[in-house]
């Protein structure tokens, strides 16, 4: 996504949080989520020379491998595999690198993909939960609930 397009949505989403009537109007669970995609672009995307993205190339390489593959993706241990890391040089180079756990992060991208279905599709919780990677319907609406505030049901009965 362009930096363009995140900070029209940014500003779509902020324009809805000055003149929303009601919680129906304005999804302010988006907001954090293309500041924090903005950010890390911003600090290690495609705007930086190529010299000063390298030391961050793996990082920068297992993001995009999250973003892909966050609903088959099954632990830590996948991951670190895949890149030929150990999970506890992988959780620590990336909580120094940007400031959040890896398990915070594919949570994060998977509850943004939930939201998307939640809003855009008639599937029901267990089927969105199970599409987005979670395991377990009721981890899913924990880790929900502590991203979003709403209970999944909750917040499609806001979103339609």
């Amino acid at each position: 996504m362009l930096l363009k397009t995140l900070f029209e949505k940014i500003g779509d989403e902020y324009k809805k949080l000055k003149g929303f009537n009601s919680l129906e109007d304005f999804d302010n669970t988006l907001i954090p989520l293309y500041l924090f995609e903005l950010l890390y672009r911003l600090q290690y995307g495609d705007l930086t020379p190529a010299e000063e993205q390298t030391p961050n190339k793996r990082i920068n390489d297992i993001i995009k491998y999250i973003n892909e593959n966050y609903a088959s993706i099954e632990n830590v241990d996948e991951i670190a595999a895949r890149f030929f890391i150990s999970k506890y040089h992988l959780c620590r180079i990336w909580k120094k690198t940007l400031n959040i756990s890896l398990i915070s992060y594919l949570n994060m991208v998977r509850i943004r993909q939930a939201c998307m279905l939640i809003k855009n599709t008639n599937k029901n919780i267990t089927e969105i939960s199970t599409e987005c990677g979670f395991n377990s319907t009721s981890y899913f609406c924990k880790i929900f609930r502590e991203e979003i505030g709403f209970s999944p049901k909750e917040y499609k009965r806001v979103q339609k």
